[in-house]
């Protein structure tokens, strides 16, 4: 939080009355961060824990539970390409058959790569 304090004022009203307002603080609250400022999918697989992953497919994704498995992606050839898939557990056949597998890739430089030639 930020605090501003806003001193006493001394005005004069209309018939010359002097009024006085007392000193009160000012409480702002700060800016709430809505993004992470280091993406996941741009760390190396190998220094991302299983919480982290598992942190953010909870986050990502609003689901309580955890993902059957993901694989985190970081290719540079053909295309540089990076990004986590997640695959859910799947329950019972009506998830199944309303097709909620949730996937969640970034792809960068790819579309900049196609679109270039």
């Amino acid at each position: 939080m930020v605090l501003e304090e806003i001193p006493e004022k001394v005005e004069k009203d209309e018939k010359g009355e002097e009024k006085k307002t007392e000193a009160r603080l000012k409480i702002e609250k700060r800016p709430i961060l809505l993004n992470e400022t280091h993406p996941l999918w741009g760390e190396s697989p190998s220094s991302v824990s299983k919480d982290q992953y598992l942190d953010f497919y909870r986050k990502t994704f609003h689901d309580y539970k955890e993902p059957l498995f993901w694989i985190h992606l970081n290719m540079d050839y053909p295309y540089h390409l990076k990004g986590i898939l997640y695959f859910p557990k799947i329950n019972s056949e009506y998830e199944s058959i309303e097709g909620t597998i949730k996937l969640f890739t970034i792809i960068r430089s790819l579309l900049r790569t196609i679109l270039k030639r």
